[in-house]
């Protein structure tokens, strides 16, 4: 059992779906990411068709030219919030 709240990221690599956390951990998933998106709540923001994020572990945001962002989390973990999913992340984070 992982306590969420340690989650830096939860996110496909190739046919797998691997969960980062705090202490530098790299756990594999067996869940779809849908069904981990609904069991974490509204704690956790989905970025993109592959990654839900823990946003207490945004290090820093960037925006790209091409309408993404680009995401730092803890331990130097980055992401791209794709444009799809820039609208309601920049909501959530109340931007």
């Amino acid at each position: 059992m992982i306590d969420p709240s340690s989650v830096i990221v939860i996110r496909t690599e190739g046919k797998e779906l691997v969960l980062y956390s705090d202490d530098g951990n790299r756990v594999l998933m067996n869940k779809p990411l849908y069904e981990l998106e609904q069991q974490l709540g509204d704690t956790f923001i989905r970025i993109s068709k592959s990654a839900i994020i823990n946003p207490r572990k945004i290090k820093n945001i960037e925006a790209s030219f091409n309408g993404t962002m680009e995401i730092e989390l803890t331990l130097g973990i980055k992401e791209v919030i794709s444009r799809n999913h820039k609208k309601s992340f920049k909501e959530r984070l109340g931007v």
